[in-house]
């Protein structure tokens, strides 16, 4: 099944249509259409004719638009005294069952909206369909594995093709215009106005039965559908006829019509402003001039995409409930990575605390000898102060023993105790150090009784140190 592919089926009494497009509103890309002719109206010419498209093409359930023939159903302009909507469709289920030949359990409708006016009142297009007809259409798309998310009307099909059409050549429609779509065995005729179906008829004379000479039956239809319209005051007076056609056998119904019905009258191309892929079998359709694309092409321009839904109650409400619960499962998706996500974020911010705490540990690792021995320093001059207060000071002492210390001899340790044993602990990078050290503070007048614990040597790294621990004492002043 290929992604983003959109499809429309519409089937006639003559033909089955599919038409596959892509893209989004207003710019939309043709891929393929194709028509199979039918020999006989039925069920199993229509399956035929249906899985003759499962074949040759990929079709997606997800976007696909059904449509049925004007002529299965019934059309009525209402005018309601009301602006709310709740309201007019409660109204229009009220009025629909004085006014139709059937029950109104045993049909489906819908509406179209076309004005509300300043009196507070409001006219609506009702499209009703027999609960038969659209269950005959939905068990045929069923039986080849297929199942719409939109049924419609042909009618909307033409509306949409003229109002993009309008957009692209810049067409006045703000004034009533007839809609004549031609097909093989029969015509569509639509009335119009600012954009909106007010009326439509579905008639059994088609291109078939037209030619330059005998234009006569056709004629005769769309007089009369004009005579229902102005009967009937569904709209302002027509003021135009527009024929959607190829040029040789629209050019003689062209010229009775401005001759009886004094309107002056257009011929359009169905194919014309849109855009194909380049496989598109364009020179084919163009040729095949007893085909009209205009319903199909227009469901698939038509901008407010599935304003009208003729499905069965059941398959509508079924298809709501899958598009509530792909929403579901997308929002417990993204609801299940949201929590994912901040539990990654407190993870990654835990780790990084764990890591930040982990080097405040090993820093203080680090500074616990130095500390340790701040403090012994610390223990040293405040003992030293009470045992010597008044006599030598710590700075004459430190002071004294930098003066003598050679250069190669760091301390790791300078230690009074309760005794009065000053005792020095470190190492030299030379043994001679050591002695010279021992020499300079018997001599010193700080230092007396200075004895020598031990000079062991050692290897470390590349060189050789001598480590030592001296004892004296503080002469006292």
């Amino acid at each position: 099944m290929n992604k983003g592919i959109s499809s429309v089926i519409e089937i006639t009494e003559s033909s089955v249509k599919l038409l596959q497009y892509k893209g989004s509103s207003g710019k939309k890309v043709f891929l393929s259409a194709d028509v199979k002719p039918l020999v006989d109206f039925n069920d199993e010419e229509l399956v035929k004719s249906l899985n003759g498209f499962i074949v040759s093409r990929s079709i997606g359930s997800g976007d696909l638009t059904l449509i049925v023939p004007r002529k299965f159903a019934i059309l009525k302009q209402m005018k309601l005294p009301s602006h709310n909507e709740a309201e007019i469709k409660k109204m229009i289920g009220l009025q629909l069952v004085s006014q139709l030949p059937y029950s109104l359990e045993d049909v489906i409708y819908d509406y179209l909206l076309i004005e509300k006016d300043s009196s507070g009142y409001s006219r609506a297009l009702v499209f009703v369909l027999h609960k038969d007809v659209s269950q005959r259409y939905i068990n045929l798309l069923e039986k080849v594995g297929l199942r719409p998310n939109v049924l419609t009307v042909s009618s909307l099909g033409i509306l949409g093709w003229l109002n993009y059409q309008t957009e692209i050549q810049s067409i006045n429609l703000h004034s009533p215009v007839i809609v004549v779509d031609i097909d093989m065995q029969h015509s569509e005729i639509c009335f119009l106005n600012n954009l909106q179906l007010l009326f439509s008829r579905n008639v059994d004379w088609g291109l078939r039965d037209l030619n330059e000479d005998n234009p006569i039956e056709l004629l005769g239809q769309i007089e009369l559908s004009l005579e229902a319209y102005n009967k009937e005051n569904m709209g302002p007076a027509v003021k135009r006829v527009m024929i959607i056609s190829c040029e040789n056998t629209a050019e003689g119904l062209k010229k009775r019509i401005e001759e009886e019905l004094k309107l002056p009258v257009d011929i359009l191309y169905a194919l014309d402003n849109l855009t194909f892929q380049k496989s598109f079998n364009l020179a084919s359709m163009k040729d095949n001039r007893l085909i009209s694309l205009t319903v199909a092409l227009g469901h698939a321009l038509e901008n407010v995409k599935h304003a009208l839904n003729l499905l069965p109650k059941e398959i509508h409400d079924s298809e709501k409930i899958k598009k509530q619960t792909k929403k579901a499962v997308k929002f417990g998706f993204l609801f299940l990575s949201s929590l994912l996500l901040c539990a990654a974020i407190m993870a990654v911010d835990l780790y990084q605390r764990r890591n930040y705490l982990r080097k405040i540990e090993m820093k203080a690792e680090d500074i616990n000898p130095k500390l340790k021995d701040a403090k012994n320093k610390l223990q040293f001059v405040k003992f030293f102060n009470e045992e010597y207060k008044g006599q030598t000071s710590v700075a004459d002492i430190i002071a004294g023993l930098i003066d003598i210390t050679p250069l190669d001899i760091s301390y790791r340790s300078v230690y009074l105790d309760e005794n009065g044993a000053f005792t020095l602990q470190g190492y030299a990078q030379k043994g001679a150090s050591v002695n010279d050290l021992q020499s300079k503070m018997v001599k010193s007048p700080i230092f007396k009784e200075v004895n020598l614990q031990f000079a062991t040597k050692r290897m470390t790294y590349n060189m050789e140190l001598t480590d030592f621990k001296i004892i004296a004492q503080i002469i006292k002043k």
